[in-house]
């Protein structure tokens, strides 16, 4: 399976994404969404409608780009150095907003390079990981069937012990999914080993300074997604490299693997999208169920059915027949 192609979007705390910004993730069609979320006080009604507003865009441009995987990073200052259990009612709250606006399958990264003295943590492993799963186990119970991933370390100093705390120090259970940041081919391996120490999937949440395309093909089949980091990187600091999506010599590169990333189905749906936005945005709004609009072209006569979607048709009734018999067998009407 080809790992989904996705894009961080704007680190954009003060403020929604430019239509600049918006634009480029209609256009790249990312196959999913990483949302950067910032918790606000309840008792600054600014910043909650500020917040509000960054909800409903992002619900908005979701639905726009045919329900993608979505995945939610709550940001704050030096998280690791917060109690374990006040971090994770905030990620509880701010997961039940997102979800409140129409988000489904939401996927949750609570927390972000615990390896870092600028997130909070540190190479003091037991430290780290003791923190880590006080969290995740509030979590666990707070969030019952939001899908836990377990969230990357940076790849750097002694990054590879903290791996190794972990298989030691965690218990099973906890997440769902590993994550990993890659910046150098040389770090792709990291992908592989730690499947092999876990078992589980492996989503790259930040990669960036390399070919789409070329980065795609190299991931094995457990990988699930690969998620650049950014769009556009809001009040850039002095010094650090520039790794906008936007502007980047590859974004077509990046475009074009990410529809390549795509079952045949979704890249037809995709493409009606663009062609009928006018019935687009009126389906949606009657609560349209994803990859069903070319059904209800049809239904409405807009499109007349090929062979391929009479076929469709024909093996639908079939199974309806099939499961109406099963309910007569069952329950036999006198």
């Amino acid at each position: 399976m080809t790992p989904l192609l996705g894009v961080t979007t704007p680190n954009t705390q003060w403020r929604t994404w430019t239509h600049e910004e918006e634009a480029a993730l209609l256009d790249l069609r990312p196959q999913a969404l990483l949302v950067l979320g910032y918790p606000v006080p309840p008792d600054n009604p600014d910043l909650v409608e500020l917040q509000r507003a960054q909800i409903e865009q992002a619900a908005r441009l979701w639905r726009a780009l045919g329900r993608p995987r979505f995945y939610l990073r709550p940001y704050g200052d030096r998280i690791l150095q917060r109690p374990p259990l006040d971090w994770s009612f905030e990620c509880y709250v701010l997961v039940q907003r997102y979800k409140a606006a129409g988000i489904q399958g939401l996927e949750l990264i609570p927390w972000n390079e615990p390896n870092l003295a600028g997130e909070g943590g540190g190479e003091d492993w037991e430290r780290v990981v003791l923190w880590e799963t006080a969290c995740a186990a509030d979590l666990k119970m707070r969030l019952p069937g939001t899908r836990l991933h377990r969230p990357a370390f940076s790849p750097t100093g002694g990054y590879v012990r903290g791996f190794q705390k972990r298989q030691v120090r965690q218990p099973p259970g906890l997440f769902e999914i590993d994550d990993a940041h890659v910046y150098t081919d040389d770090q792709i391996a990291d992908v592989e080993y730690i499947n092999s120490g876990s078992g589980l999937p492996v989503c790259i949440t930040e990669w960036n300074r390399l070919v789409p395309s070329a980065l795609v093909a190299a991931l094995p089949e457990y990988c699930e997604a690969a998620v650049y980091f950014i769009l556009r990187w809001d009040r850039p600091e002095p010094g650090v490299p520039v790794v906008d999506l936007i502007g980047w010599e590859y974004y077509e590169d990046f475009k074009a693997a990410a529809a390549g990333a795509l079952p045949p189905q979704e890249v037809g749906e995709m493409a009606l999208v663009d062609q009928y936005p006018e019935q687009f945005s009126q389906w949606q709004a009657a609560g349209g169920v994803e990859n069903n609009f070319r059904k209800h072209l049809l239904g409405i006569g807009v499109l007349a059915p090929e062979a391929a979607d009479l076929l469709f048709l024909a093996q639908e009734l079939g199974s309806g027949i099939q499961q109406l018999r099963g309910v007569l067998d069952a329950y036999p009407f006198p």
